[in-house]
């Protein structure tokens, strides 16, 4: 009885922190509702993870309607290294809101520790940013005497740096990370990269009962450490029927509600995935946009698992 509570505590308690009710302040980091197509941008210790190449594009238009609203673009890679037990990745972000716009890139390195049939992981990726601000706006007040504005666009560029730790079973994951570990600044259009702390859950339930169908829960929690008791959670709930069709719903806690519908499917290069979610806004915005629309494309290719050889010191067993 003892073993049968320890086995079903853990889903059981997942459950729970998936219904938690939570605080929501403003958007730090560029927001994605289909986080999941690609983990390794808010932690490097999910580079190369499993056995295989992973790819991610992932466009989202944000509060349609709006002018000036968020317009963001992520394109994503990883791989492992099995003979050196590494992981490689590389994320580029191009962000869009208003005048202001980001682009970036991270590079991850992680490596692994195996425990049994679970992994612990740890991730580092160093990050340049360039951002700019195009002040060739009007503004109600006048921002002819602004002193961080010129004439024309302002750029600024940064370096910092991201670190990431792991665990993975075969039925769960659980990160933590930390992101722009310097708090960089870019004085020249006085922004912040600012400290931003991360935890990932996720979960996979094969037996629901119903031939052919898992679930695949999944939340992220933010912080800027600024003010614990102020964060996001986004939490997702993805089905898969017949490793096909994916459908599911999102919520981010004070934001949005988002369903997910997508498919994939698997030839001799792969496996291949296209995703859509809309946002519907739940927030005072909604007044003034359309929701948001985004779209997420992957693709995994397998890599062949190192063969593993026993070895015998055994005089009878040469």
């Amino acid at each position: 009885m003892q073993k049968k509570f320890k086995r079903n505590s853990l889903p059981i308690l997942f459950c729970f922190l998936m219904h938690l009710s939570v605080e929501c302040l403003g958007q730090q980091q560029v927001q994605f509702s289909q986080y999941f197509a690609n983990y390794l941008y808010h932690n490097p210790a999910f580079a190369g993870r499993n056995f295989q190449t992973d790819a991610a594009l992932i466009h989202r238009q944000q509060w349609v309607g709006l002018d000036g609203a968020p317009k963001s673009t992520l394109v994503g890679v990883d791989t492992r290294l099995p003979k050196y037990n590494l992981g490689f990745g590389v994320n580029f972000i191009h962000d869009e809101i208003g005048n202001f716009s980001t682009s970036g890139i991270r590079l991850a390195i992680s490596s692994e520790k195996r425990l049994g049939l679970n992994s612990l992981r740890v991730g580092i990726a160093p990050a340049f940013y360039s951002q700019s601000l195009n002040a060739g706006f009007s503004a109600i007040d006048g921002v002819d005497g602004d002193p961080s504005l010129d004439n024309g666009r302002t750029n600024s560029s940064s370096f910092d740096a991201n670190l990431g730790f792991s665990y993975h079973t075969p039925d769960y994951f659980v990160g933590l990370s930390v992101l722009n570990l310097f708090g960089s600044r870019l004085d020249n259009i006085k922004s912040l990269n600012r400290r931003t702390a991360l935890i990932l859950l996720g979960y996979e339930f094969k037996n629901l009962g119903v031939k052919n169908l898992t679930l695949q829960p999944n939340m992220l929690i933010k912080t800027d450490l600024q003010n614990l008791s102020g964060f996001t959670a986004e939490i997702n709930s993805l089905f898969t029927f017949k490793e096909s069709v994916i459908f599911g719903l999102g919520y981010r806690t004070f934001d949005a509600l988002f369903p997910v519908l997508g498919y994939q499917w698997f030839n001799a290069l792969g496996k291949f995935r296209v995703s859509y979610s809309y946002d519907y806004t739940t927030s005072a915005i909604n007044s003034v946009s359309r929701g948001s629309h985004e779209i997420s494309l992957n693709y995994s290719y397998f890599i062949e698992r190192p063969t593993v050889i026993d070895q015998y010191k055994d005089v009878r067993f040469l």
